[in-house]
C-alpha cells in the first residue's frame, strides 16, 4: 500500500472528533486556506479530503502531501495529544474556571468529566499514528513510492490508468 493509502486508510479509523480535528489543524495551518472556513468542521473535512487527495501529479508533489501531513500531525497533534503534561494543563484549567467562574461550572464540569475519556481516545489515536509513521511513513517508503511513481509515469502506466 502506497503512503498516502496507508494514511487515508488511518484517517478513516479515527472517530468522527479526531478526524476534524486532524482536518482543523493541517487546512487552518496552510497559507492559502481561507479563514472564513474554519468554523465549518463539515466542509473544512472535506477540503482537507480534497486537498490531500491522490491526483496522480508529480511524484514529488505527492510525497510533499504526505510529507506535510507527517510532519503537521506529529507536531500539532500527535506530540501534544499523546502528553500527559498537556492534559494535566487542560484539567487544571477546568478546576480554574469552575473555582472562579461559577456561571461556567456546569460547562466546565462537563468537560472535566470527560477529560479522561478524550485523553485515552487520543492517546490510542497517537499509538495508531505512530504505528502508520513508523511502518508507511518513513522516509525509505517515501523515496521507495517516488520512485515507483517515476518508473510508472516513464513506463506510460500512469496515462493507460487515466484512460481506463
Amino acid at each position: 500500500m502506497n503512503p498516502l493509502d496507508a494514511f487515508w486508510e488511518w484517517y478513516k479509523t479515527l472517530p468522527p472528533s479526531h478526524r476534524e480535528a486532524v482536518a482543523c489543524v493541517i487546512m487552518t495551518s496552510l497559507p492559502p486556506y481561507p479563514t472564513k472556513n474554519i468554523f465549518d468542521p463539515k466542509r473544512m473535512v472535506e477540503d482537507f479530503s480534497t486537498a490531500f487527495s491522490f491526483e496522480n501529479d508529480l511524484p514529488s508533489r505527492e510525497v510533499c502531501k504526505v510529507l506535510t501531513l507527517r510532519s503537521a500531525i506529529e507536531f500539532f497533534v500527535a506530540a501534544r495529544r499523546s502528553d500527559s503534561g498537556e492534559w494535566a494543563r487542560d484539567k487544571a484549567f477546568w478546576e480554574y474556571i469552575i473555582a472562579e467562574h461559577p456561571d461556567y461550572a456546569d460547562a466546565a464540569g462537563e468537560a472535566l468529566r470527560r477529560l479522561p475519556f478524550q485523553s485515552a481516545q487520543w492517546r490510542r489515536t497517537c499509538e495508531s499514528w505512530r504505528a502508520l509513521a513508523e511502518k508507511h511513513l518513513t522516509d525509505k517508503a517515501l523515496r521507495k513510492w517516488m520512485d515507483d511513481m517515476h518508473l510508472r509515469k516513464h513506463a506510460g502506466w500512469s496515462e493507460r490508468l487515466r484512460r481506463k
